[in-house]
């Protein structure tokens, strides 16, 4: 924590107060697990917990899928490898076993902030009283399970409801957004590519006070 007063003189005060903190943890042993899962919620959405406790990362950390992008025009043989089409999703085979499926999740990002912070500034003139706190965190993630199921096809759902999304076609190829109502893309909300990040800045508190004279209150 830092503080002063920059501003100190007979009717005009400025104090300010700023901290800063920062959460470094790693998990060292499960002793004869090697990783525990979490709880899985969000019912419909996920198949699996997004959450897994594993020796050598920090609380927090997201598992899933690696999203790659889009199978492009040219990638139909590579594609076909994973039963894919152009135009179907992408992702890493993380265990090289020629197929696509839950046990390719791997570490995707982590949900705990780097650093936390606050600003406190209070300026006072003669009887009024001017109050800013500013408060954020920096560098953590959050996986958007909203955003993923406003542009997302899920089960019998045929409807996307965000304007982001451009769908892949082949005149017009995405490596976001695969093409609409295909048989063999599969859509696994628990992947990298919902990913955001969780960083913010906003306004805590934002006040003004005025004090009023002893006078007026006899």
């Amino acid at each position: 924590v830092i503080g002063g007063t920059p501003i100190a003189r007979k009717n005009l005060e400025w104090n300010v107060n700023f901290n800063l903190s920062t959460d470094k943890n790693k998990v060292i042993d499960l002793g004869p697990n090697a990783y525990l899962e979490g709880t899985n919620y969000a019912a419909g959405l996920f198949n699996n917990p997004v959450n897994r406790v594993i020796p050598g990362e920090a609380l927090g950390t997201f598992c899933g899928l690696k999203f790659l992008g889009i199978y492009q025009s040219n990638e139909a043989t590579e594609a076909a490898k994973y039963g894919f089409k152009p135009g179907d999703n992408k992702y890493a085979n993380i265990n090289n076993d020629e197929k696509i499926d839950y046990n390719d999740r791997t570490v995707i990002g982590h949900s705990l902030p780097k650093y936390t912070w606050g600003l406190n500034n209070t300026v006072s003139y003669k009887d009024f009283e001017f109050n800013l706190l500013l408060q954020g965190v920096y560098g953590n993630q959050i996986l958007n399970t909203t955003y993923a199921a406003a542009c997302t096809q899920i089960g019998d759902a045929a409807t996307i409801t965000s304007s982001d999304v451009h769908p892949w076609t082949e005149s017009n190829p995405s490596n976001m957004w695969p093409k609409i109502n295909s048989s063999t893309s599969k859509e696994y909300i628990e992947n990298s590519k919902w990913l955001q990040d969780g960083s913010f800045v906003r306004v805590k508190n934002l006040s003004v006070a005025y004090k009023v004279p002893s006078k007026f209150l006899n």
